[in-house]
């Protein structure tokens, strides 16, 4: 319990810092997807988007349902935390993705987002990477046997992505970390704390 209250302790404090870092975005391919997972024995739905050639994960969140307005808010998320426009976003076939996508990245002008769904695993706009992570996150949840409650799952993994981000290396990426191939890099954890204490500093005086 004292780690778990120490992890949810890190997350509250790294997640603001860490909302405010923003990658080149422009020209940039996004995949989304989402999965089942399970809080106080009952199943929710875990969003992710991520960025394809960094394997940085722009956005995530945890809902109870799959309604259209998480839809929205996952997309608007990873729009703010990138410069300039993807060319194309890649999801499965579920009806909210369209009109979300839209609300987030739509434009009059040229050139647009195109919104591509996923045909299957062997077409070569396939969701597999989003796949794949989800698949990661299942082994590492199978052993906690579900979260306590929504606060507490939407925390933990909070935290478990800005891990993924900054400092797992991806075989993919040369054993590189998804952060460092976007350009932003990290010695280790208490480099996160510290940058996200400073921070909080900087922030809490301007305010």
């Amino acid at each position: 319990m004292s780690i778990h209250r120490w992890v949810r302790k890190y997350s509250r404090l790294l997640k603001p810092y860490f909302d405010e870092i923003k990658i080149n975005g422009k020209d940039s391919q996004l995949v989304a997807d989402e999965m089942m997972v399970k809080i106080n024995d009952k199943w929710a739905w875990l969003w992710n988007v991520m960025e394809k050639d960094t394997r940085y994960v722009l956005a995530s969140t945890i809902s109870e349902t799959r309604e259209m307005g998480v839809a929205k808010n996952l997309f608007k998320e990873a729009k703010s935390k990138i410069d300039g426009l993807p060319m194309r976003i890649t999801t499965d076939g579920m009806k909210a993705y369209p009109r979300a996508i839209n609300s987030a990245f739509y434009r009059n002008s040229y050139p647009r987002v195109e919104h591509f769904v996923a045909p299957g695993i062997t077409h070569k706009h396939h969701n597999n990477l989003i796949e794949r992570h989800h698949n990661t996150i299942r082994s590492r949840t199978k052993v906690m046997r579900g979260f306590r409650n929504m606060q507490s799952a939407i925390e933990i993994m909070d935290i478990w992505h800005m891990h993924f981000n900054c400092l797992r290396p991806n075989i993919a990426l040369g054993n590189s970390t998804p952060s460092k191939s976007a350009g932003i890099e990290f010695r280790n954890l208490m480099d996160m704390i510290w940058r996200a204490h400073e921070w909080h500093k900087q922030h809490n005086k301007s305010n």
